[in-house]
């Protein structure tokens, strides 16, 4: 052990002795390099890093970048209770497939017994509006959507769906009637196509989900009321003193969800990205002030219409 402390007290005197003749020489070095005044030493600590302006706003910036949230478009401008509005009556059409679902299951027996059909031809009667209705849902959903306009395919389901159940109230054969199912199913096949593309392009992306959904909310409700609707009107024997049949009531009353449709249909207004699609930005604007808050600037709508025009850049329709 004496041996030991005694070779610490050794090294360590040496390295005293070292630290010093170094500092010693550097000092020298320092004042005779003043005296010369040619060179200039910056004499810096071993363990402090050296400064480094770059790498210094290179971490400001992205400490700055992490602190700073992103900026995301607002969507104050855009009227949550318009483009409901809106959007409930886009969707009317599709109670009156929904009435008609649930109607014909308490007139099925009633129109078999008027036109003496076999089980074929109840079941072809039946079956008929989905057939139908999936040829409806392709010829809309392609050029016809793209071509002539959402809201104008809303007005042809509407029309068919009218047309439709008018035909199917005055049948008076089975090809009348199959004529007037062929027309509803038509009707039902485009309003589907369209009521669901056009609320998705009216509604901000808050209340897409709750304005996409009415589609099938509408659809069951009219399941319900068509069910209950048909059944009162069979329980009161509605019509008979018209010398109508109940069942013809109860089909022709199909139509009126898509009458009122019609009725409020002037303020429907047109998709905005449709128009900007079609290279028309004055009309997209006036669609898009339809569907603005009162207290909403030029400002705001001309920063909604820009958005617009860069998001249908970014797409391709089906013809692409």
């Amino acid at each position: 052990k004496k041996a030991w402390h005694r070779y610490r007290r050794a090294s360590g005197d040496r390295q005293s002795c070292s630290d010093h003749c170094s500092s010693a020489s550097i000092n020298a070095s320092i004042q005779n390099a003043k005296m010369h005044g040619s060179v200039e030493i910056m004499a810096t600590k071993p363990d402090e890093p050296q400064h480094n302006p770059l790498r210094s706003q290179d971490s400001t910036a992205s400490s700055d970048d992490e602190r700073a949230p992103l900026a995301e478009p607002t969507e104050d401008w855009q009227s949550s209770r318009k483009t409901f509005g809106v959007a409930l009556l886009a969707v009317l059409n599709q109670i009156a497939f929904g009435y008609d679902v649930g109607a014909v299951s308490q007139c099925l027996q009633p129109i078999e017994r008027t036109f003496r059909l076999t089980q074929l031809q109840t079941g072809f009667v039946t079956s008929a509006l989905n057939y139908f209705a999936a040829a409806g849902a392709l010829m809309v959903s392609g050029a016809l959507l793209d071509r002539y306009g959402r809201r104008k395919a809303l007005i042809a389901a509407a029309w068919l769906l009218i047309a439709g159940g008018i035909a199917v109230a005055a049948a008076n054969s089975f090809e009348a009637l199959v004529i007037g199912r062929l027309l509803q199913g038509l009707g039902v096949g485009c309003s589907w196509s369209a009521s669901g593309i056009y609320v998705t392009e009216i509604a901000p992306s808050k209340l897409r989900g709750s304005l996409v959904a009415l589609v099938d909310v509408a659809i069951n409700l009219g399941i319900i009321v068509g069910y209950c609707a048909a059944f009162l009107v069979d329980a009161t024997q509605l019509g008979r003193s018209f010398s109508i049949a109940p069942w013809r009531v109860s089909m022709g009353l199909s139509a009126l969800p898509s009458l009122v449709f019609m009725l409020f249909v002037i303020s429907l207004p047109e998709s905005p990205r449709w128009l900007i699609k079609r290279s028309r930005p004055i009309a997209a604007k006036r669609s898009l002030q339809r569907l603005a808050r009162s207290e909403a600037s030029d400002a705001d709508i001309d920063a909604a219409l820009a958005s617009l025009g860069e998001t249908v850049d970014e797409t391709s329709s089906w013809t692409d």
